[in-house]
C-alpha cells in the first residue's frame, strides 16, 4: 500500500468545497457556533470568578504580598489556555455528534447523486 501525503490533501479540500455548499453548512457551523459560545460563557465565568478572587484575596493580605496579583494573573491565563486547547475538541465531538449522522447522509446522499449523473 502507498502513501499518497498530497492525494490526502485533495481530499481535504475537496471536503472544504462541500462545507461551502449551503445544504452542508448549518451542519458544520451550528455545533461550532455552541461550542464557541458555551466556551464563551465559561471564560466569561472564570474571568469574573477569579476577578473576585482575586478581590477577596487583596482584602486578606498583607500589604507586602500585592505582587501576588500580577503572578497570579498570568498563571490563570495560561492555564486557561492549556484547558481551552485540550478541551475544545472534546467539547466539539459532544456538540456536533447530534449533527454528525445528518451531515454524513447529506454527503452520502449529494456525492450518490453525482456519481449517477457523471
Amino acid at each position: 500500500m502507498t502513501v499518497n501525503p498530497i492525494g490526502g490533501a485533495g481530499y481535504l479540500l475537496r471536503g472544504m468545497r462541500l462545507i461551502t455548499q449551503l445544504g452542508f453548512r448549518r451542519f458544520v457551523f451550528m455545533p461550532l457556533l455552541i461550542n464557541i459560545l458555551v466556551f464563551s460563557a465559561a471564560i466569561w465565568y472564570g474571568f469574573s470568578r477569579f476577578k473576585s478572587f482575586l478581590a477577596w484575596m487583596e482584602s486578606e493580605l498583607l500589604s507586602w504580598l500585592q505582587w501576588l496579583d500580577w503572578f497570579l494573573w498570568p498563571m490563570f491565563i495560561l492555564a486557561l489556555v492549556v484547558f481551552v486547547f485540550y478541551s475544545f475538541t472534546l467539547v466539539a465531538n459532544l456538540l456536533a455528534a447530534p449533527f454528525n449522522g445528518l451531515l454524513a447522509e447529506k454527503v452520502e446522499r449529494h456525492l450518490t447523486a453525482a456519481a449517477a449523473r457523471g
